[in-house]
């Protein structure tokens, strides 16, 4: 499905993209919808590496939100042309969301296309953050429960959703 293009606006759209955030409490899991960590990468002085998880519904959801807001999200080289790497981070999301492309693909090509601006280190599931072996979901948990071995209960997994709404900053 074809996704909605926002008019290029940066600072429009970074104050959008936190008030979103805010408004529609972005940083609470949805144990049945789909997340994405990312990260400022930036320099330090300006906010570089400082990430989030952000919950959504379902995929089509989540490419939505990041088509329109990734590039924003990070400040950017000033040198850079802003809006020309908002367009192309923003058919590769497309593309994403109309099935041309696999997630593996488009997670290579947008982080190369947002190389400076920000980077996406994980999308998935709460359940695959729950019990992949990936080395993300496993720091994840080893720095959220002191466990990366992927077995955990309701009450480990409860603890799991509290402590990723403050993970990464």
């Amino acid at each position: 499905m074809k996704l909605t293009k926002m008019k290029f606006d940066e600072e429009k759209m970074a104050e959008e993209c936190g008030e979103l955030i805010e408004s529609k409490d972005l940083t609470t899991c949805k144990p049945k919808g789909v997340g994405v960590f990312s990260y400022n990468d930036g320099p330090p002085a300006a906010g570089g590496g400082v990430g989030m998880f952000l919950w959504f519904k379902d995929w089509r959801e989540l490419y939505q939100f990041l088509a329109n807001y990734f590039i924003a999200s990070g400040p950017g080289p000033s040198e850079d042309d802003h809006e020309r790497v908002f367009g192309i981070a923003w058919e590769i999301f497309n593309d994403l969301s109309e099935g041309k492309i696999q997630r593996d693909e488009a997670f290579g090509r947008i982080n190369t296309a947002a190389k400076n601006y920000a980077q996406i280190e994980w999308w998935g599931t709460f359940k695959e953050l729950c019990e992949g072996q990936g080395e993300f979901e496993k720091k994840v948990r080893q720095h959220c429960l002191r466990s990366a071995d992927g077995k955990m209960g309701s009450a480990e997994k409860k603890k799991l959703m509290e402590a990723i709404a403050e993970y990464g900053f």
